[in-house]
């Protein structure tokens, strides 16, 4: 009888915790080779600078056009993406980084982040240039725009585009 009990307590403490195991399935892809289901879009001042993996199109606003240029992400660059997402956690950031309003440079601008994963879909969005109430949440917030930015920055078309002449005071 020892042995029973026994052998039952160690299956219930050897079991995973489902939210556990709900919080490692957020971030699981049907094709991890394919990223068919992942997606993401960046926006950078509200439209200044934008970038969408669903239709592969970076767009830069000047004063008087837009423009607009064909930038295909590799399955590498999808990839490490992908990562910095599971690694920042980002489907359980809040909706709004908040931001305490005590310092505010202004101009102030702002990012959003949007990604898809499957059928959960999910954005984020942050008024930068202010202090903010959570330095943690900022940190992997900017994990990913970081990232981001720094592999659209990388891609020749992106590099040719000049520079917004758009001015903020």
């Amino acid at each position: 009888m020892k042995y029973i009990i026994f052998c039952f307590l160690a299956s219930l403490v050897s079991c995973n915790n489902p939210a556990d195991l709900r919080e490692q399935n957020q971030y699981i892809l049907s094709e991890p080779e394919g990223f068919s289901d992942f997606d993401i879009e960046y926006d950078v001042n509200r439209g200044d600078n934008y970038f969408s993996s669903i239709d592969s199109i970076y767009t830069r606003d000047y004063v008087d056009e837009t423009r607009k240029v064909k930038v295909v992400l590799t399955t590498e660059e999808k990839q490490r993406i992908f990562e910095v997402v599971k690694e920042a956690d980002f489907l359980s950031l809040p909706d709004t980084i908040e931001r305490s309003g005590d310092t505010c440079m202004l101009p102030a601008f702002t990012k959003e982040v949007k990604v898809k994963i499957g059928s959960r879909e999910k954005r984020v969005y942050d008024l930068i240039y202010c202090d903010v109430k959570d330095k943690t949440i900022e940190e992997r917030f900017n994990l990913i725009t970081n990232t981001l930015w720094e592999i659209l920055q990388s891609k020749d078309k992106v590099k040719d585009l000049p520079q917004s002449d758009k001015i903020y005071m």
